[in-house]
């Protein structure tokens, strides 16, 4: 029987200073803001609730330089948070893409994900997939709307 190795301690790249941790939180105060603005609005669409999240999604996934896990760690957020405002987790095509991608990109891509969440459901769940609306994603846009 081999020895077993300790797990080693995760460790941050991005220290957490007080200017950190203050961009942190007025990033998910104004994650609230936008959220709380398109979902106060009986006119929003699924990509318009969408649209807070993936912007946040985006702005933590800058603050820390990908390393290995923190994609998955990334993903797990993004989709508790589509889950939590009604919609569909999202299966990511390249994760990676939240770090270099426009917002409007991001998004799509996002959308994109939740439609093929919803295709593997038709597969392991006909009958379920038949109930749930499918997203349609958004147009291109030139500049972010929020």
């Amino acid at each position: 029987p081999s020895a077993q190795r300790p797990c080693p301690t995760p460790t941050l790249i991005l220290p957490l200073t007080p200017e950190v941790l203050c961009k942190l939180q007025a990033y998910i105060d104004e994650f609230h803001r936008r959220l709380a603005k398109v979902q106060a609005d009986p006119a929003s669409t699924p990509v318009d609730i969408a649209r807070p999240i993936t912007w946040l999604h985006q702005a933590m996934y800058r603050m820390e330089p990908s390393t290995d896990g923190n994609a998955r760690t990334a993903n797990l957020f993004l989709s508790k948070h589509l889950i939590e405002a009604g919609l569909y987790p999202s299966l990511l095509g390249w994760p990676d893409g939240a770090e270099v991608l426009e917002h409007e990109h991001w998004l799509r891509d996002v959308v994109v994900g939740m439609g093929w969440w919803l295709d593997c459901i038709a597969v392991t769940a006909p009958t379920l997939a038949a109930t749930l609306p499918r997203i349609s994603p958004p147009e291109w846009h030139t500049e972010d709307p929020a």
